[in-house]
């Protein structure tokens, strides 16, 4: 029965019986249906497998491990196989099954540790290795196949350093992982997964115990300490493993304290949904909807509130934690029973799955044969297919029913006193409901113990129904208002018939009204004034606005039925009342537009108006005795005129009259006046509904002006005084209530002021202009923030709606689609007349709507008329969720929205191509930036980059050798000086002469008391072409003369240190602190000038560049914040704890040449240097970039584990938003890797160009060349082949024809996005190296060309400069922009890109014929050469391309960013 059981479920473990036959014996085993097996005997039988002594304090295998990773597998399967048996002979339960399967982990992994001390041979004993089970494993719960999740946990042994233990122990480890995954000809058993470990799989492999507890204290997250529920030592060091499960137990059972941990929960749970294919999420076991997930989450739920004040519910295992939260009341026994009979189903239909094939797998398969079987192995004998498919179908439902109720129902019993087994107590249920995100449980509590006390029927339906609605409360913004609402409308209505009945028997009213109570003062408040509203929430269609006409049909008749005028207003504005609040919940329950939320509320408040002015001159004339003496008509304005209200929106109207023929003037002039007064205040007096404020404040001279005019009064006076700002405001004006005639007159009245013949003068755009700068800087309120202020903030509602009617007025007298009083309709309108480029309209529209939505959903959340984005997280949080963010998305959506709005505000001002000129937009986000462990942003909280810095770009060494020469001697005791290098010659001349040394500037600095530290890359050795010697000596003397000078190995194999930074920090006056951030290093050859005759101190290259290479490069000096975030770049390799090299005949070199090798505690750091004043140039937002590998090998850098990417993350960002021009500078420039960054941008943009300016000859000769070139034919090729029209790369020469080595790393991207750094455009430099770079983005603007009008004046500055030089035309810096020797007038035709793109192309073809022309006659102004692909033969190409992808640019990305190809 066995044997056919086991064949009959299990395809694999009948392959493993065919293989080995004297294993079915095991089968016959007269204990097996009786006897579970013990954990001991099943390590044991394993160890001794591989030849290892189970009794040995540290087993080590006998075996090799190829042989013994076999002999494992063959063990395993053996055993796996009576367990097979067991489960489906002899009806195991479900969690004596896992736990067996557990245990057989933990041998299995203990008996891989034992193959693994082999391998590493005597060392092994040189590291205590703990390793604890996680998840399924660690909860004793497993299934037949699983990754195993482990933790390791290393301590040194007695007399072993720290450093050594932690290499050995992870050498255990991964090993360990390779013998349980390898596949062999035994198979495989299982993957090990460490990725739970800290900082996952970016993390060390290995750590310490006191490691895991710094992480654990600073670092880590929700879901880590989640996962730690179920942590237990298993293999290895039984000691370490115990006091490891000790350490973090305190950090478990406090996570429900910590900040953040409701929404942590409730995303942890939305990633595993949002993660499901969809084409398996009805399939899906373990993580669809009404699976075991949901289950095991709520359990853990569970487990972590209450776990932290009552020990007895702490069990790993899932079942034994949810009989201990029934036992102790935090569960309901009948549901906890329904709960358990549901997961025990569906976690045997996930052995029964698995166990066919072994294979991980948790999808239901969907063919009948499968389903047959399945069926028949879990006692679905007589129609297995459609019996396993019901009962599958029903255990969903009833995980489901019981998941949204399970936090809550007992909440009721500890209210309620309903009997229900034990009853948690008040502080346990109080704990829950903070826990599930209500701010004032104690409050939640009283609220749930009046809605269910006693034995009513109301009682009784309000127990069924508040543990959904507590959970729905919870899921939105503000649970606690949403409960609150629910009690005080369950007091007025509870008593009636339909109430509770409603929500009961509709899920879908239930539904809405808990959202609208838990999100929305704004309808909760219309609910509460009148809360037989609750009726429009049920019923299909019942939330579909009434049409203007269907409105004011339903008020004509309600107002004509009362002879009193208070009353009949009454009337109407109840009917008002209830249509905001369909409107209103439509919006936030249904796929409701802005647009629709507009013309609804503007079709009640037309309704509104029309029957209150019926009733109003009703009234009047009434008590007057007389008849009607005038006709009368209301001019809606603004937002209403255009159809385009919000919730918070007062009416904006004009009032107009026309006596009737024979009325005399001033009695229809007063009765016109009463009426006005009469319909204001009926719609504004007390009543249950919101009051109609009537604005007529854009009336004929405002407030001084009469409330009411008539038809000939307004045309006298606009054909007398009108001004311009009134010819605007009537754009918006719509005559629609009152008199129909009349507002017919009115319309034929003013259509030629507001769409004047021949458009607007100049005069008149001037004004409008001017009176939408005062606009903008006096009516936005104190205090308020112009990024968030939807209608007076920039990009906001005004600034597009002054945009559009400046365009109706200029051109609505001959576009007659732009005769609309609607924003929409009228850019639409401009876009079909070609008077606007319809990316521009999108931008426009796209702000508009956000402005709009943004304003109503505030409204909605706040419950009263609002301008500004809410400041408080909370409303802020329940204003994204009602503009349809997830919950934990608030940050998203204001930055979606302050990025629409610049974009808007650009278009507004002139920008053809829409592009912001804000940091936001072009820098990293620290989420970017993608390296949590990096200290180099917490001096500015909130951003990556900081503000009110100076940057100055020192073009040629010359200029920075001599900068930096005077700013070191300036230094005094107490200051500090910190520098990094990729090449230094301690001789080098910094000014030229003697005394001015590299060496000898930096040592009389220390020698003076001046701090000075230095780390200088170690360098490969002279063999193959590198500076090893001079960079040993630069740090050698140096340390001779005081200074503290390391030798930095600390890099990926092949790598290098190529960071060139220097830091003067003032102790006595911080404003003068600089850091000097580029590509310039302390050596030979960099001392150039702009005449480039090279530095006479000359490295030996390549024979074109001469005896004296001429050297173009670049360095930025940087004053005011930034400089503290350079230091923090220095500091953090500084403190770096790992040894200076790995090698260890170069740390014993080192030190026999008594070369410092472990640094001395830097001094505490100070704060940032204060902000450069403005008017001293402090417009600079400086962002720095860098680059570090993944290390491997066990290694990392403790603030980049698993490397920092954010140069090649900063390029792509910035180069995905080019729209006109890339320049740059480079030394290389190399291959498609970083080529397609270009090629793309290439390829979206049609209009963009890309200029290049590259060394003409790489500085090396022989194969390294090949490879060299090799690199640029395919970056040039590539750009060419998408743009061949766009692309133009340069080399450049001196004025001898000698070319000139460019070794600047420079790019400036459409004027905004400007970067000096040490990092080229190749491969390695983004990947593999450390690099540095300032990236700076000026918020000063520069010169408007007439394409880009907002230009930063540093990019634009910086790009110009570099191109004067290459074009021959001498500027001076000093003068006025204005001055005809200035860099702007010199370079005037440059400006604009398309103008230097023709420029550069200009002077190279004319410098290039001169050459042709054998250099006859007067050399041409300009130093450029254009350069094509280089000529490479296909055979050259293939045998340098190893070379070129191995040693010259090799990739430093871990290996699954290397096959995604992202960084």
């Amino acid at each position: 029965m066995r044997l056919l059981s086991v064949l009959g479920a299990s395809r694999a473990l009948g392959e493993h019986l065919a293989r080995h036959p004297d294993h079915w014996r095991e089968l016959t085993d007269p204990t097996m249906g009786c006897t579970r097996p013990a954990a001991y005997a099943v390590r044991a039988a394993l160890l001794r497998a591989v030849g290892a002594d189970p009794d040995d304090a540290e087993p080590v295998a006998a075996l090799p491990r190829v042989e013994a990773s076999d002999a494992l597998r063959v063990e395993y399967r053996r055993l796996l196989l009576r367990i097979a048996a067991r489960d489906l002979a002899h009806e195991v339960q479900v969690d004596d099954l896992a736990a067996e399967l557990a245990d057989l982990a933990a041998g299995t992994l203990d008996a891989a540790l034992a193959v693994a001390r082999e391998v590493v041979g005597e060392e092994s004993h040189g590291a205590r290795l703990a390793i604890v089970a996680m998840g399924k494993c660690g909860g004793h719960e497993l299934n037949y196949v699983s990754d195993v999740d482990v933790i390791f946990v290393a301590e040194p042994a007695d007399g072993v350093e720290e450093a050594t233990a932690l290499r050995t122990a992870t050498r255990l480890a991964s090993t360990l992982m390779q013998v349980c995954s390898d596949h062999t000809p035994e198979g495989t058993i299982w993957p090990v997964d460490a990725a739970l470990r800290p900082e996952g799989k970016q993390g060390p492999l290995v750590r310490t115990l006191a490691s895991h507890e710094g992480y654990y204290e600073r670092w880590a997250k929700t879901w880590e300490f989640q996962a730690l529920l179920k942590a237990r030592p298993v293999a290895g060091d039984a000691a370490l493993g115990a006091s490891y499960v000790e350490v973090v137990k305190p950090f478990v059972w406090s996570a429900s304290t910590r900040e953040g941990f409701v929404g942590d929960v409730q995303a942890m749970r939305r990633r595993v949904v949002e993660h499901i294919p969809a084409h398996e999420a009805d399939r899906q076991i373990k993580l669809g909807s009404g699976g075991l997930r949901d289950v095991e989450f709520a359990v853990q739920m569970l487990q972590l509130v209450h776990g932290r004040s009552d020990e007895r519910v702490r069990a790993p295992t899932t079942l034994s934690a949810l009989a201990q939260l029934m036992r102790y009341g935090y569960v309901g026994r009948e549901d906890g029973e329904s709960l358990h009979r549901a997961y025990a189903f569906l976690r045997s239909l996930e052995h029964r799955i698995q166990l066919f094939d072994l294979r991980r797998t948790h999808v239901l398969p969907d063919d009948e044969e499968s389903l047959r079987r399945l069926g028949r192995s879990l006692g679905f004998l007589k129609r297995p297919v459609a019996e396993l498919d019901a009962e599958w179908k029903r255990q969903r439902r009833e995980v489901r029913r019981l998941h949204e109720k399970l936090f809550y129902r007992p909440l009721l019993a500890a209210v309620a006193k309903v009997p229900d087994g034990d009853i948690m107590s008040p502080e346990a249920a109080g704990e829950r409901l903070k826990a599930l995100g209500y701010e004032d449980p104690q409050a939640a509590l009283r609220h749930l113990e009046s809605l269910t006390k006693g034995v009513s029927r109301t009682a009784s339906i309000q127990r069924a129904l508040l543990p959904v609605l507590l959970g729905w409360f919870a899921d939105a913004p503000d649970p606690d208002m949403g409960l609150l609402g629910f009690r005080r409308i369950s007091e007025a209505l509870g008593r009636t018939t339909w109430y509770l009945g409603m929500l009961r028997d509709e899920g879908r009213a239930a539904q809405r009204l808990a959202q609208v109570l838990a999100t929305s003062r704004y309808a909760t408040d219309l609910l509460q004034r009148e809360p037989e509203g609750v009726r429009i929430l049920g019923g299909d269609g019942s939330l579909t606005p009434l049409s203007r006409e269907a409105v004011q049909k339903e008020m004509v008749a309600a107002a004509d039925r009362r002879e009193d005028p208070e009353d009949a207003v009454r009337a109407v504005r109840a009917i008002r009342r209830r249509e905001l609040l369909r409107i209103s919940v439509a919006d936030l329950t249904e796929p409701f537009g802005v647009a629709e939320v507009g013309y609804s509320l503007t079709d009640v408040t037309d309704a509104t108006l029309e029957v209150a002015l019926r009733v109003a001159m009703r009234s009047v004339a009434a008590s007057r005795g007389i008849e009607v003496p005038t006709r009368m008509a209301v001019v809606a304005m603004g937002r209403y005129g255009g159809g385009e209200l919000g919730y918070g929106s007062d009416a904006d109207v004009m009032f107009v009259h026309d006596p009737l023929p024979g009325a005399e003037a001033e009695t229809a002039s007063s009765y016109a006046k009463a009426v006005v007064a009469e319909l204001r205040r009926l719609l504004s007096m007390p009543a249950t509904d919101p009051a109609l404020e009537v604005d007529a404040g854009l009336r004929p001279e405002g407030s001084g002006g009469p409330m009411v005019r008539t038809i000939d009064s307004y045309a006298a006076y606009y054909a007398k005084w009108s001004q311009v700002w009134e010819a605007q405001a009537l754009l918006r004006a719509d005559p629609v209530v009152g008199d129909e005639a009349l507002n017919a007159r009115f319309r034929e009245l003013i259509d030629p002021l507001r769409y004047p013949d021949g458009g607007l003068s100049d005069d008149d755009v001037v004004e409008i202009r001017r009176i939408k700068a005062r606009v903008d800087s006096e009516r936005l309120p104190r205090g308020a923030d112009p990024a968030t202020h939807f209608k007076l903030g920039r990009g906001g509602i005004a600034d597009v709606e002054w945009t559009v009617q400046l365009l109706q007025m200029r051109h609505a007298h001959a576009v007659p689609g732009l005769r609309t009083p609607k924003t929409l309709e009228a850019l639409a309108a401009a876009v079909a007349a070609d008077l606007l480029p319809a990316e521009d309209s999108e931008v426009l529209s796209a702000a508009w709507l956000a402005a709009s939505r943004a304003r109503n959903a505030t409204v909605q959340v706040r419950g009263r008329s609002s301008d500004q984005l809410p400041h408080d997280p909370r409303e802020r949080a329940a204003v994204a969720q009602v503009l349809r963010y997830a919950a934990g998305q608030t940050d998203a959506m204001l930055n979606d929205y302050q990025r629409t709005a610049r974009r808007a505000a650009a278009v507004g001002s002139g920008n053809a191509h829409g592009q912001s000129s804000e940091p936001t937009d072009w820098f990293l986000t620290r989420e970017e930036r993608a390296n949590p462990r990096t200290s180099i942003d917490h001096a500015h909280p909130g951003t990556a980059w900081s503000e009110g810095n100076l940057v100055r770009p020192l073009i040629h060494g010359a200029t920075y050798f001599a900068e930096l020469c005077e700013r070191l001697e300036e230094t005094r005791p107490g200051d500090l000086v910190l520098f990094t290098d990729w090449q230094g010659d301690a001789d080098e001349q910094l000014l030229g002469r003697p005394g001015s040394e590299v060496a000898e500037i930096f040592g009389r600095a220390d020698e003076r008391g001046v701090d000075v530290r230095g780390l200088v890359w170690r360098s490969h050795t002279e063999a193959i072409g590198f500076t090893a010697r001079s960079n040993r000596r630069l740090g050698r003397t140096l340390q001779l003369r005081g200074a503290e000078v390391l030798l930095d190995m600390r890099v990926r194999l092949g790598g290098s240190h190529h960071q060139k930074m220097v830091v003067i920090r003032y102790r006595d006056d911080p404003s003068k602190d600089v850091a000097y951030v580029g590509g310039i290093d302390l050596c030979h050859s960099r001392r150039d000038d702009i005449d480039h005759h090279g530095d006479p101190q000359a490295l030996d290259m390549a024979e074109e560049y001469g005896a004296t290479p001429p050297w173009h490069d670049i360095q930025a000096a940087i004053s005011g914040p930034a400089v503290h975030d350079v230091e923090t770049v220095f500091r953090e390799r500084w403190e770096d704890p790992t040894p200076l090299s790995r090698n260890k005949l170069h740390m014993l070199a080192d030190r026999v040449r008594r070369l410092d090798v472990t640094p001395d505690p830097l001094p505490e750091q100070q704060p940032p240097p204060p902000p450069v004043p403005e008017a001293e140039g402090g417009t600079h937002a400086v962002q720095l970039l860098r680059t570090y590998p993944n290390l491997r090998n066990g290694r990392d850098f403790p603030f980049a584990r698993g490397g920092e990417r954010s140069v090649a993350r900063g390029y792509s960002k910035a180069l995905s938003k080019a729209r006109r021009l890339v320049y740059l500078e480079d030394q290389y420039l190399w291959g498609h890797h970083v080529g397609n960054v270009f090629t793309d941008a290439l390829r979206e943009r049609p209009d963009l160009h890309v200029m290049a300016v590259i060394p003409m000859y790489p500085d090396v000769e022989g194969y390294s060349r090949t490879a060299q070139m090799l690199g640029r034919y395919r970056a040039i090729r590539d750009m060419l082949a998408v743009a061949p029209d766009r692309v133009a790369v340069y080399g450049i020469e001196n004025h001898a024809g000698t070319p000139v080595y460019v070794h600047a790393k420079t790019c400036v991207v459409d004027d905004q996005w400007a970067t000096i750094g040490s990092d080229n455009f190749n491969r390695r430099s983004w990947t593999h190296d450390s690099e540095l770079s300032a990236v700076v983005i000026d918020r000063d603007r520069g010169p408007d060309d007439g394409n880009a009008a907002d230009r930063s004046t540093y990019a634009l500055r910086l790009r110009l400069a570099l191109a004067a030089e290459h074009l021959d035309r001498p500027f001076d810096p000093e003068v006025d922009a204005t001055d005809e020797d200035s860099l702007l007038s010199v370079m005037e035709d440059c400006i604009d890109p398309d103008g230097m793109y023709a420029a550069y192309a200009a002077a190279a073809e004319r410098l290039e014929a001169w050459h042709r022309g054998g250099r006859s006659g007067e050399r041409p102004a300009g130093r450029l050469r254009r350069l094509s692909p280089p000529t490479l033969p296909l055979h050259k190409r293939l045998l340098a391309s190893p070379a070129y992808l191995w040693l010259h640019d090799p990739d430093g990305r871990p290996a699954p960013l290397r096959r995604s190809g992202g960084y």
